[in-house]
């Protein structure tokens, strides 16, 4: 069954939606268990995410989400960003921060709407930017922004997303919210400047994977979680709890990610295999097995310059075993996720947010 469809069915309860988060994605016709359980939770906040998608198409039509049209017309900028807008991935980020808005009890409002379109305009921009960085080509099934418009387009394009996201929430968001998205950014730029130095070294230290990955990924999970819980009002404690959970949600989604980039399906992850070994990256899965085979940088080497074909990477990594431990270690930083939630409000947005959690790590390949 296809998302509208069901979006547009009836005839499920709440009550039996969000049942169906404590289960498997079976009943979906073996999709991805992570698209399956995202699913589930559109179908509950139909109303709330339908609102949010409008105002963000509205913001696309009129030259948005940078304001008024200019009067010298569109810009290559500004149609690189809508380019990216309009095909928009899971929204995972944005549904994280409506579920901590609700487990402190806050209903959907203009003001949950915009903070929740600034997280992921926010991500947007960190697609714009590091598509052009890695001279990525395709994204969520389509060709990159910077393909389509050019380089410079896709970066001030992200300059502009990022912007208009800062004002959005430097207009809704309490202060330390507001001066946490700003730290959250200034840890995303450092991530990528590091990843930067690093690139094409094959280094295999951990210490610099933990670095990039916490910039590059968990960092944006941990503010979506925090504003949401702010927005609700929630003690500072538990606004750090649901901060903590939303790193740790991130740790684990990215090494998910490391996963699928080797052995996954370009099909269903819409990116293309090996992409980030080809740019000189050192993913988790490459790291351990670094750590566990003499062969391993070697092999790296030769198929990032196109000296060897990847085609037998998957079984090579198989073999020592690294796939496997990866996910095992996707399942600690879960683990840690799931903990840092205890002692919050029981309540439906609970129960969903650790479906999203659990479901992270069971992304299929």
């Amino acid at each position: 069954m296809s998302t509208n469809a069901l979006l547009k069915t009836g005839e499920t309860s709440h009550a039996n939606v969000l049942d169906n988060l404590e289960g498997g994605a079976h009943q979906h016709g073996g999709l991805d268990p992570l698209v399956a359980r995202l699913m589930e939770i559109r179908l509950w906040l139909n109303d709330d995410l339908s609102a949010i998608e409008k105002h963000a198409r509205l913001l696309l039509l009129d030259a948005a989400p940078f304001g008024a049209a200019h009067p010298s017309g569109d810009s290559l900028a500004r149609q690189a960003a809508r380019h990216l807008l309009s095909a928009p991935g899971k929204w995972i980020r944005p549904i994280c921060l409506l579920m901590s808005s609700r487990i402190g009890g806050r209903t959907f409002d203009p003001a949950v709407r915009d903070l929740a379109i600034a997280c992921e305009l926010v991500h947007s921009a960190t697609l714009l930017h590091d598509d052009v960085l890695d001279e990525g080509t395709n994204r969520r099934g389509k060709a990159t922004s910077r393909i389509v418009y050019g380089n410079s387009a896709s970066v001030l394009g992200g300059d502009h997303v990022l912007l208009h996201a800062l004002k959005m929430t430097h207009a809704i968001a309490e202060p330390h919210v507001f001066t946490a998205l700003l730290e959250t950014i200034d840890t995303m730029v450092n991530a990528e400047a590091h990843q930067l130095s690093h690139k094409g070294t094959f280094n295999p230290a951990r210490e610099i994977y933990q670095t990039v990955i916490l910039g590059k990924t968990a960092v944006l999970f941990e503010w979506a979680l925090l504003a949401g819980a702010s927005l609700a009002g929630l003690p500072r404690g538990q606004q750090d709890q649901l901060a903590r959970a939303g790193s740790e949600l991130g740790m684990a989604f990215q090494m998910i990610d490391d996963i699928l980039d080797l052995a996954g399906s370009a099909e269903k992850t819409g990116k293309t295999l090996f992409a980030d070994l080809q740019e000189g990256k050192m993913t988790w899965p490459l790291i351990l097995a670094a750590e566990r085979s003499d062969e391993a940088l070697p092999l790296f080497r030769k198929v990032a310059n196109g000296q060897v074909s990847a085609e037998g990477l998957p079984r090579f990594l198989s073999d020592l075993g690294v796939i496997e431990q990866t996910r095992e270690d996707a399942k600690t930083h879960r683990d840690n996720a799931l903990i840092a939630l205890e002692g919050l409000p029981e309540n439906q947005a609970t129960t969903a947010l650790r479906g999203i959690i659990q479901s992270s790590i069971e992304r299929s390949l």
